[in-house]
Protein backbone atom coordinates (compact mmCIF):
# COMPACT_ATOMS: atom_id res chain seq x y z
CA UNK A 1 0.00 0.00 0.00
CA UNK A 2 1.28 3.44 -1.27
CA UNK A 3 2.18 5.66 2.08
CA UNK A 4 -0.48 8.72 1.85
CA UNK A 5 2.25 12.12 1.74
CA UNK A 6 2.05 14.41 5.10
CA UNK A 7 1.26 17.41 3.17
CA UNK A 8 -1.52 16.60 0.18
CA UNK A 9 -2.69 17.53 -2.20
CA UNK A 10 -0.95 15.44 -4.87
CA UNK A 11 -0.17 16.12 -8.59
CA UNK A 12 -1.95 13.11 -11.04
CA UNK A 13 -3.35 13.31 -14.79
CA UNK A 14 -6.24 11.58 -15.48
CA UNK A 15 -5.65 9.03 -18.43
CA UNK A 16 -9.07 7.53 -18.56
CA UNK A 17 -12.77 7.30 -17.46
CA UNK A 18 -14.67 4.81 -15.56
CA UNK A 19 -17.70 3.97 -17.07
CA UNK A 20 -19.70 5.83 -13.94
CA UNK A 21 -17.78 8.72 -14.85
CA UNK A 22 -14.94 8.67 -12.37
CA UNK A 23 -11.41 10.14 -13.89
CA UNK A 24 -8.53 7.64 -13.83
CA UNK A 25 -5.21 8.19 -13.15
CA UNK A 26 -2.05 7.37 -11.19
CA UNK A 27 0.16 7.78 -8.55
CA UNK A 28 2.76 5.62 -7.48
CA UNK A 29 1.40 2.01 -7.44
CA UNK A 30 -1.78 3.36 -6.38
CA UNK A 31 -4.77 3.58 -9.77
CA UNK A 32 -6.67 7.12 -8.45
CA UNK A 33 -10.55 7.57 -9.71
CA UNK A 34 -11.74 11.28 -9.08
CA UNK A 35 -15.02 12.38 -9.65
CA UNK A 36 -15.10 15.62 -11.71
CA UNK A 37 -12.54 15.21 -14.18
CA UNK A 38 -11.95 14.61 -17.67
CA UNK A 39 -8.61 12.80 -19.62
CA UNK A 40 -6.34 15.21 -19.92
CA UNK A 41 -6.75 17.03 -16.79
CA UNK A 42 -3.82 17.80 -14.64
CA UNK A 43 -4.82 18.72 -11.37
CA UNK A 44 -4.02 18.74 -7.79
CA UNK A 45 -6.37 15.84 -5.91
CA UNK A 46 -6.21 15.38 -1.72
CA UNK A 47 -6.85 11.59 -1.49
CA UNK A 48 -9.82 10.60 0.78
CA UNK A 49 -9.90 6.88 0.17
CA UNK A 50 -7.25 4.24 -0.28
CA UNK A 51 -7.15 0.51 -0.44
CA UNK A 52 -4.43 -1.99 -1.47
CA UNK A 53 -3.98 -1.09 -5.57
CA UNK A 54 -6.24 1.80 -5.70
CA UNK A 55 -7.08 5.22 -4.24
CA UNK A 56 -10.41 7.86 -4.46
CA UNK A 57 -9.69 11.05 -4.21
CA UNK A 58 -11.59 14.93 -5.03
CA UNK A 59 -10.11 17.76 -6.68
CA UNK A 60 -8.38 20.27 -4.48
CA UNK A 61 -7.18 22.38 -7.72
CA UNK A 62 -7.10 21.83 -11.71
CA UNK A 63 -3.89 23.25 -13.03
CA UNK A 64 -4.20 22.68 -16.28
CA UNK A 65 -8.28 21.66 -18.07
CA UNK A 66 -8.22 19.40 -20.70
CA UNK A 67 -8.50 20.13 -24.50
CA UNK A 68 -11.88 17.76 -24.25
CA UNK A 69 -12.78 19.91 -21.35
CA UNK A 70 -16.40 21.61 -22.09
CA UNK A 71 -18.46 23.93 -20.20
CA UNK A 72 -21.64 21.62 -18.80
CA UNK A 73 -24.82 23.03 -20.25
CA UNK A 74 -26.52 22.35 -16.77
CA UNK A 75 -25.55 24.77 -14.20
CA UNK A 76 -25.78 22.51 -10.98
CA UNK A 77 -23.24 19.66 -13.07
CA UNK A 78 -21.14 19.60 -10.71
CA UNK A 79 -23.58 19.00 -7.75
CA UNK A 80 -26.49 17.08 -9.36
CA UNK A 81 -26.15 13.42 -9.93
CA UNK A 82 -28.25 13.14 -12.88
CA UNK A 83 -25.54 12.99 -15.48
CA UNK A 84 -21.55 12.04 -15.71
CA UNK A 85 -19.73 13.36 -18.44
CA UNK A 86 -21.39 17.22 -19.44
CA UNK A 87 -17.63 18.44 -18.65
CA UNK A 88 -16.57 16.36 -21.71
CA UNK A 89 -16.75 16.56 -25.84
CA UNK A 90 -19.23 14.98 -27.02
CA UNK A 91 -17.01 13.27 -29.51
CA UNK A 92 -14.74 11.91 -27.22
CA UNK A 93 -17.41 10.70 -24.97
CA UNK A 94 -18.39 8.25 -28.50
CA UNK A 95 -14.57 7.53 -28.26
CA UNK A 96 -14.45 6.76 -25.01
CA UNK A 97 -17.93 4.69 -24.95
CA UNK A 98 -16.22 2.79 -27.91
CA UNK A 99 -13.41 1.79 -26.06
CA UNK A 100 -15.47 0.59 -23.61
CA UNK A 101 -17.35 -1.83 -25.10
CA UNK A 102 -14.84 -2.96 -26.93
CA UNK A 103 -12.49 -3.71 -23.93
CA UNK A 104 -15.62 -5.35 -22.00
CA UNK A 105 -15.91 -7.39 -24.95
CA UNK A 106 -12.57 -8.79 -24.74
CA UNK A 107 -12.23 -8.88 -21.19
CA UNK A 108 -15.63 -10.51 -19.91
CA UNK A 109 -16.80 -12.01 -23.59
CA UNK A 110 -12.98 -13.58 -24.12
CA UNK A 111 -13.17 -11.79 -27.21
CA UNK A 112 -10.02 -12.13 -29.48
CA UNK A 113 -8.92 -8.58 -29.94
CA UNK A 114 -7.28 -9.66 -33.39
CA UNK A 115 -10.77 -10.25 -35.07
CA UNK A 116 -12.99 -8.39 -33.02
CA UNK A 117 -14.85 -5.62 -35.30
CA UNK A 118 -17.30 -3.33 -33.73
CA UNK A 119 -18.41 -0.60 -36.17
CA UNK A 120 -18.60 3.02 -34.83
CA UNK A 121 -21.12 3.97 -32.26
CA UNK A 122 -23.74 6.18 -33.85
CA UNK A 123 -23.85 9.72 -32.21
CA UNK A 124 -26.81 11.95 -31.20
CA UNK A 125 -28.18 14.76 -33.73
CA UNK A 126 -28.60 16.65 -30.52
CA UNK A 127 -26.74 15.20 -27.09
CA UNK A 128 -29.94 17.84 -25.29
CA UNK A 129 -33.08 17.69 -25.31
CA UNK A 130 -33.93 13.87 -25.61
CA UNK A 131 -35.43 12.56 -22.27
CA UNK A 132 -39.59 13.06 -22.86
CA UNK A 133 -39.74 11.46 -19.34
CA UNK A 134 -38.40 12.55 -16.04
CA UNK A 135 -38.49 11.21 -12.76
CA UNK A 136 -38.05 13.61 -9.51
CA UNK A 137 -37.28 12.90 -5.77
CA UNK A 138 -39.54 15.26 -3.46
CA UNK A 139 -38.17 16.95 -0.16
CA UNK A 140 -38.95 20.08 1.74
CA UNK A 141 -37.27 23.24 1.20
CA UNK A 142 -36.87 26.15 3.58
CA UNK A 143 -39.89 28.53 1.96
CA UNK A 144 -40.77 26.12 -1.21
CA UNK A 145 -40.95 22.36 -2.40
CA UNK A 146 -37.91 20.81 -3.97
CA UNK A 147 -38.03 18.91 -6.88
CA UNK A 148 -34.65 17.15 -9.05
CA UNK A 149 -31.88 14.55 -8.55
CA UNK A 150 -29.76 13.06 -5.77
CA UNK A 151 -25.86 14.41 -5.58
CA UNK A 152 -23.67 11.52 -6.27
CA UNK A 153 -23.15 9.23 -3.59
CA UNK A 154 -26.05 11.00 -1.18
CA UNK A 155 -29.50 12.15 -0.27
CA UNK A 156 -28.91 15.63 -0.48
CA UNK A 157 -31.54 16.88 -3.21
CA UNK A 158 -30.50 19.26 -6.01
CA UNK A 159 -32.98 21.30 -6.56
CA UNK A 160 -33.89 21.88 -10.45
CA UNK A 161 -36.33 24.37 -12.27
CA UNK A 162 -35.05 23.15 -15.50
CA UNK A 163 -32.41 19.91 -17.16
CA UNK A 164 -31.14 20.72 -20.37
CA UNK A 165 -31.24 16.39 -21.23
CA UNK A 166 -34.98 16.48 -20.85
CA UNK A 167 -37.92 18.35 -23.40
CA UNK A 168 -37.43 22.15 -22.68
CA UNK A 169 -41.76 21.71 -22.94
CA UNK A 170 -41.29 20.23 -19.27
CA UNK A 171 -39.25 22.73 -17.70
CA UNK A 172 -42.15 25.21 -17.30
CA UNK A 173 -44.44 22.82 -15.86
CA UNK A 174 -41.39 21.98 -13.48
CA UNK A 175 -41.22 25.00 -11.69
CA UNK A 176 -45.12 25.57 -12.09
CA UNK A 177 -45.79 22.46 -10.31
CA UNK A 178 -43.99 22.53 -7.69
CA UNK A 179 -45.18 25.65 -6.59
CA UNK A 180 -48.75 23.89 -6.52
CA UNK A 181 -47.51 21.31 -5.08
CA UNK A 182 -46.20 23.58 -2.17
CA UNK A 183 -49.87 25.09 -1.94
CA UNK A 184 -51.29 22.32 -1.83
CA UNK A 185 -49.61 21.82 1.72
CA UNK A 186 -49.15 18.17 0.93
CA UNK A 187 -45.46 17.41 2.87
CA UNK A 188 -42.94 15.64 1.32
CA UNK A 189 -41.80 12.19 2.55
CA UNK A 190 -38.83 12.06 4.73
CA UNK A 191 -36.89 9.08 4.78
CA UNK A 192 -35.85 9.09 8.50
CA UNK A 193 -38.90 9.69 10.07
CA UNK A 194 -41.08 8.21 7.83
CA UNK A 195 -43.68 11.53 7.82
CA UNK A 196 -45.14 13.06 5.01
CA UNK A 197 -46.81 11.99 1.81
CA UNK A 198 -45.32 13.18 -1.50
CA UNK A 199 -42.29 10.68 -2.22
CA UNK A 200 -41.70 11.63 -5.97
CA UNK A 201 -42.86 13.89 -9.08
CA UNK A 202 -42.68 11.77 -12.64
CA UNK A 203 -43.45 14.10 -16.01
CA UNK A 204 -43.96 12.66 -19.37
CA UNK A 205 -44.46 14.72 -22.81
CA UNK A 206 -45.47 13.48 -25.85
CA UNK A 207 -43.31 14.15 -28.38
CA UNK A 208 -45.66 14.99 -31.39
CA UNK A 209 -48.88 15.72 -29.70
CA UNK A 210 -47.17 17.60 -26.59
CA UNK A 211 -49.65 16.13 -23.78
CA UNK A 212 -48.44 16.20 -20.54
CA UNK A 213 -48.69 13.29 -17.99
CA UNK A 214 -48.15 14.07 -14.64
CA UNK A 215 -47.61 11.44 -11.83
CA UNK A 216 -47.21 11.58 -8.01
CA UNK A 217 -45.90 8.91 -6.69
CA UNK A 218 -47.03 8.80 -2.36
CA UNK A 219 -46.50 7.25 0.53
CA UNK A 220 -50.67 7.31 1.58
CA UNK A 221 -53.38 5.83 0.63
CA UNK A 222 -55.29 9.24 -0.31
CA UNK A 223 -53.73 12.55 -0.47
CA UNK A 224 -54.91 14.36 2.65
CA UNK A 225 -57.72 17.31 2.24
CA UNK A 226 -59.45 18.22 -1.32
CA UNK A 227 -57.75 17.56 -4.62
CA UNK A 228 -57.08 21.17 -6.18
CA UNK A 229 -58.88 22.12 -9.18
CA UNK A 230 -57.36 20.74 -12.38
CA UNK A 231 -55.46 24.20 -14.30
CA UNK A 232 -57.49 24.57 -17.76
CA UNK A 233 -57.20 21.64 -20.07
CA UNK A 234 -56.06 18.96 -17.43
CA UNK A 235 -57.72 16.52 -16.03
CA UNK A 236 -57.28 14.13 -13.38
CA UNK A 237 -56.73 10.70 -13.40
CA UNK A 238 -56.86 9.16 -9.84
CA UNK A 239 -55.40 5.63 -9.75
Amino acid sequence: MAILPKKPPIAIEITDLTEHGDGVGRWENLVVFVPGTVPGDRLEVVLTETKRKFARGKVHRLVTPSPLRVRPHCLVADKCGGCDWQALDYGAQLQLKQTQVTQTLQRVGGFDPETLAIAPIYGAADPYRYRNKATFPLAAGTSHLKAGYYQRGSHRLINLNACPVQDERLDVFLAEIKHDLHRCGWPPYHETTRQGVLRHLSLRIGRRTGQVLLTLVVAADRLPGPLPKPRPGWRAIPT
